[in-house]
């Protein structure tokens, strides 16, 4: 009886997964829209046109990339070690991080299409992963032409074996990844930011001038940083030196960066699997399980601030409606107004 019991639960288990997987794909499929839809024959050949100056354009980028990565190992004697692999990954991965987090904050918590969304049949927690999908494909896409062509061309230019080219769809996928979770918190703490922000004036005026200043500061103390007068020539190895020192520094809190760039190079041991794996699940249970309360939360005050002042206009617009009736169609002057208009129609 118990072992019945048990085979019933596990199979509506997996029923109700397939179900909300189902739900899922229909969601992404409706929110990518039209780009699905069948083409004709025209369509066709243009939608193959495109994608091959899509190829093409990857594989400038590539080709790109490459030599960049031979100049600095011919021209400024800058090794491309693991480190130096990991460093420019974690400068590359914060780029990203800070690219995206507004289009996030925009998708998840601003744009109209969440209400229309609500209105589905399906569970808030499906409506979350439909929109994470659905930015995991675009970051995807994006990387297509700036992180996996960098990755060929770092391994052309050092020459690495077939390992390195067989572990850049993980790495891909990886780091196409991260950037999403880390933003699903930053777009958070950004909202009630912009919230606070734009709720008092005088504090948005004060953090204006703050972020200008603190721009200017550390361009001014950037600028101090190099010698007066500045004689490149003469001190060049020495900022070579500075240069690959950095990224050594840099490589050290690059942690799970570092673990990709050895797997990648072929120096990869168990511990930087077991870190990988760690920092990646961590991220996404951190980033999913604060964004699915915060996103419910603020769509559906979001549709409830929406509909309240919907409905007050159309009240204030009935009182005015009343009120004017009141005043101009009350039934003296109604029959007044019909005398009148008799009265100068009629030509005798």
């Amino acid at each position: 009886m118990t072992e019945k019991t048990t085979n019933q639960t596990s199979s509506g288990f997996w029923e109700r997964l397939r179900f909300s997987a189902e739900r899922v794909r229909a969601l992404v499929c409706l929110q990518i829209g039209d780009k699905l839809r069948r083409r004709s024959g025209k369509e066709r050949g243009r939608f193959a046109f495109r994608i091959f100056l899509l190829v093409l354009a990857a594989i400038l980028v590539t080709a790109a990339f490459t030599a960049v990565c031979i100049l600095l190992q011919s021209m400024f004697y800058i090794s491309l070690t693991r480190n130096t692999l990991a460093s420019l990954l974690f400068a590359m991965q914060l780029v990203a991080i800070f690219a995206d987090v507004g289009a996030m904050q925009r998708i998840f918590f601003t744009d109209k299409e969440n209400s229309l969304l609500l209105a589905f049949p399906c569970n808030f927690r499906e409506i979350v992963a439909s929109r994470l999908i659905l930015f995991f494909l675009k970051e995807t896409k994006k990387n297509c032409f700036f992180l996996t062509p960098f990755l060929i061309g770092f391994a052309i230019a050092t020459k690495q074996g077939v390992g390195f080219y067989l572990f850049i769809p993980i790495a891909h996928i990886l780091l196409s990844a991260f950037p999403i979770f880390v933003d699903c918190v930053l777009s958070i703490v950004m909202l009630y930011a912009k919230r606070f922000i734009y709720s008092k004036p005088f504090f948005c005026i004060l953090t204006t001038v703050a972020l200008f200043s603190a721009v200017f500061y550390v361009a001014y103390r950037l600028l101090l940083v190099f010698p007066d007068p500045l004689r490149l020539l003469q001190e060049y190895s020495k900022y070579i030196s500075n240069i690959v020192a950095f990224i050594d520094e840099a490589a050290k809190y690059s942690v799970h960066y570092k673990a990709i760039a050895s797997i990648l190079v072929g120096m990869g041991t168990f511990k930087d699997f077991l870190v990988l794996l760690g920092v990646f699940l961590g991220a996404a249970l951190v980033g999913i399980g604060l964004l699915i309360p915060f996103y419910f939360k603020a769509v559906s005050s979001t549709a409830e601030r929406s509909a309240k002042n919907k409905t007050d206009k159309v009240a204030k617009k009935n009182r005015r409606i009343s009120v004017k009736g009141k005043r101009r169609f009350s039934l003296y002057r109604t029959f007044l107004h019909k005398e009148i208009l008799t009265t100068v129609r009629d030509p005798h």
